[in-house]
């Protein structure tokens, strides 16, 4: 009875502190709003235990340009060891959503770690979230309010008139006129890749347009976050959800590498190579376009 009172007094013992990940991966900025101009500034980390090792990792975000600037490591930290790269994003102003690709941590006996950090929303020059460059992607307009003042002045006239023009209003605002359905998410992407081709725009920005439309469309029609995905990342879900056929996830792969070389590497460009795009792009909105459910028959 002493013992149980004794173990009472001293209270529930504290356990253990749970060992750290032998192989993590953190993505942070140093401010999530920066001026127009400003860079946004990229801290990336990577820790490691005793026989693992993991890749150099490289921020991106769809529209700025990425330029390394500082790293420092490897640092002991008890039992692990911590690498630092610090990079600085620029480009226009807007919004950006600024990720790591996902790495693989190899460690002792051939065992591997998927690291994928989430996300971070930057702005630039704007105070919160901005809306796409693409007309067909922007916010429609506030209603132009009713017309108070004129049915005021008219009502003023008589009083017969008044009354009948109160009631044509009152008729009218309670039947609400419907709104007409959305496009289709493949009428869409044929109208945002036909206006940015008819732009006056050079090989760089062409191309950022086609990926975002592609990543858009993807996005659209099969729930999966591609605009916040990587190219390898995109490819991997298609396959996994098996709607494209070995041609056209040929073609998904030739249009999302090539926009990324000239994106990033400034490789590729001119009329024909966007015309050879611009085919593979159709074949794909294509194969990806919602099926109509077939009719049943009547039993």
């Amino acid at each position: 009875m002493t013992a149980l009172l004794l173990l009472a007094a001293c209270g529930t013992p504290a356990l253990p502190a749970l060992a750290p990940a032998p192989a993590d991966l953190t993505l942070e900025v140093t401010e999530k709003q920066v001026d127009a101009e400003e860079p946004v500034v990229v801290v990336v980390e990577t820790w490691s235990g005793e026989g693992w090792t993991v890749p150099p990792p490289q921020p991106a975000a769809e529209g700025l340009n990425a330029i390394l600037v500082a790293q420092d490591g490897p640092t002991r930290v008890g039992e692990r060891e911590r690498r630092t790269w610090s990079w600085e994003l620029t480009g226009p102003v807007g919004s950006y959503i600024v990720a790591v690709g996902e790495v693989e941590a190899t460690g002792p006996g051939d065992q591997t770690r998927a690291l994928a950090p989430p996300p971070v929303f930057v702005d630039i020059g704007v105070p919160g979230p901005v809306a796409s460059g693409l007309a067909d992607f922007e916010a429609a307009p506030p209603p132009e309010p009713p017309p108070y003042r004129t049915i005021a002045a008219v009502a003023g006239g008589t009083v017969v008139l008044a009354g009948l023009l109160a009631g044509a209003w009152w008729y009218r605002r309670s039947r609400p006129t419907p709104e007409a359905p959305p496009d289709p998410p493949d009428v869409q992407a044929r109208r945002a890749w036909a206006e940015a081709r008819a732009a006056d725009l050079d090989d760089h920005a062409l191309a950022l347009a086609l990926s975002r439309i592609l990543r858009v469309y993807v996005e659209q029609t099969q729930g999966f976050p591609a605009t916040a995905r990587t190219t390898r990342e995109i490819l991997q879900h298609l396959d996994d959800a098996a709607r494209l056929g070995p041609a056209d996830r040929a073609r998904a792969a030739a249009v999302l590498d090539a926009t990324d070389r000239l994106k990033f590497a400034r490789e590729g460009g001119g009329a024909a190579f966007f015309t050879r795009l611009g085919d593979d792009f159709e074949a794909i909105v294509i194969a990806l376009r919602p099926r109509l459910a077939a009719p049943e028959d009547d039993a």
